[in-house]
């Protein structure tokens, strides 16, 4: 586990790196491109070992944990930084991470290229999209893949596609090259995030992408999707921080009736419950990120806590950033409105924050219950 001041100073270097090389006002020309993020950014962020922090020094990463990863996250959300360090530096990592622990030499080599920014890969996996799957196994060992999923954020270019399943009641995890699955890209709100229609026809696995079974493929599947909720959080409460920032610094310099609008009552209230709510988020977020390093009793709980009030904070600040600014920050080209459609689009991935509150409240019930 880092200490704060190692911390402190991760997210000071990866702060730089950015605003060298990924200032917001690039953003919307990096987001037109075809990839939709700077690749030779994505290896220089893979130079320094960002992209491998949860990957052991043994499977060739940096041997870091979650609470390093989500400082990353929190810098990168900061910033508004086209990419899939989410889905393929957190989510597919740790199942690949759970798949070479148990001897699988494909999740060895995907992982090669996840850590050195040379490919990524992405879970087909979360409680908002469509599934129509079926899995067929085989007697040879393999597998066949029939159907589609839905609206998989990372998928439309990811090297690697991880796709958590059930064949005859048994959880299954299958390592498919997107070579092998038609993949249409979807155009999102969010110019930040790129997705796709993943469809399988007949798309045959063989026994060596079979990365884990059983109650291994559950837990793997289980922490991915925790590590994913937390990393979403920390991006949360970077952007929300920055949309802070920014409507506080526009709040000092535009005048009306010959004052600063920072100056009126009703702005300073907007601005400090801002504030509140971005200082709550980023403990939260934290604070969860470290109980699922630690193993901590209740950390799904927490995690739960950290997803549903961090995306609620981001779309409420970023929103609040929109009214500080009036007119200007509605238009299209404004950050304020990039802030927004990237915190609408971090909550709706995680699952919508009412449905995230009423698993929170439904966990600490069932806790005291079986407490009881």
């Amino acid at each position: 586990m880092t200490t704060p001041d190692e911390r402190n100073e991760l997210a000071a270097a990866i702060a730089r790196l950015l605003m060298d090389r990924a200032p917001v006002a690039s953003l919307a020309a990096v987001a037109d491109t075809a990839d939709g993020y700077d690749r030779s950014l994505w290896r220089e962020l893979a130079g320094y070992g960002f992209l491998g922090l949860l990957v052991p020094e043994w499977l060739g990463g940096a041997g870091g944990c979650l609470s390093d990863a989500s400082v990353v996250a929190t810098e990168l959300g900061r910033q508004l930084v086209p990419g899939p360090f989410a889905t393929s530096a957190v989510a597919a990592t740790t199942i690949l991470v759970e798949a070479a622990h148990r001897g699988s030499a494909v999740a060895r080599i995907d992982l090669l290229g996840l850590v050195e920014g040379t490919a990524t890969a992405t879970v087909l996996n979360a409680p908002s999209i469509h599934r129509d799957l079926t899995v067929t196994a085989r007697p040879d060992g393999a597998f066949v893949l029939d159907g589609s999923v839905e609206i998989v954020v990372g998928a439309d270019s990811a090297d690697a596609l991880i796709v958590p399943a059930r064949a005859r009641g048994t959880a299954v995890i299958l390592r498919v090259p997107s070579t092998d699955a038609i993949v249409t890209p979807v155009t999102l709100a969010d110019v930040t995030r790129r997705a796709a229609t993943v469809d399988f026809a007949a798309t045959r696995v063989a026994s060596d992408g079979v990365l884990l079974t059983g109650d291994e493929a559950d837990a793997a599947v289980a922490l991915a999707s925790a590590r994913l909720s937390v990393a979403l959080a920390a991006d949360c409460a970077g952007g929300a921080n920055a949309a802070l920032v920014l409507a506080s610094e526009y709040a000092k310099t535009r005048h009306q009736f010959g004052r600063a609008i920072g100056s009126f009552q009703a702005i300073k209230h907007k601005l400090a419950n801002m504030y509140i709510a971005v200082d709550s988020a980023e403990a939260i977020a934290h604070r969860a990120a470290v109980a699922l390093d630690e193993g901590e009793e209740g950390a799904s709980a927490l995690v739960l806590a950290a997803a549903a009030h961090c995306s609620a904070a981001y779309v409420s600040v970023a929103g609040d950033a929109i009214q500080t600014h009036g007119g200007i920050g509605f238009t299209w080209e404004h950050l304020c409105h990039r802030f927004f459609k990237r915190a609408w689009l971090n909550e709706m991935w995680l699952g919508g924050s009412r449905s995230l509150e009423h698993a929170f409240a439904k966990s600490l019930f069932t806790e005291e219950l079986v407490g009881a």
